[in-house]
């Protein structure tokens, strides 16, 4: 590999900067490539990446509060949309 290039993911398994990424190195050559993938070349690029994400996803509640629990959260069906969310995110964060 002549110039290796480290290209982050959020949420992922390894706590970088206070949140949690997945990451690969490739060459230079594959960069292109790989951010057609989905990969960002800055933790920042990947966390806000993922928040566009979540926030184009148009989910009902309901929609919302299976996959809340499906990530093993204890869910309080009062809780707001926003809230919901909130967890979500928490939960695919590590937090």
């Amino acid at each position: 590999m002549k110039s290796p290039t480290m290209l982050y993911k959020h949420p992922g398994q390894h706590e970088i900067h206070g949140s949690n990424f997945a990451y690969i190195i490739v060459d230079e050559s594959d960069i292109e490539q790989a951010i057609k993938d989905g990969w960002c070349l800055t933790t920042d690029e990947a966390k806000a990446s993922f928040s566009e994400v979540l926030d184009s996803v148009d989910a009902t509640k309901e929609e919302m509060i299976q996959k809340a629990e499906s990530l093993g959260i204890k869910v309080d069906k009062r809780w707001s949309v926003e809230t919901l969310l909130d967890k979500i995110k928490q939960a695919m964060n590590g937090e």
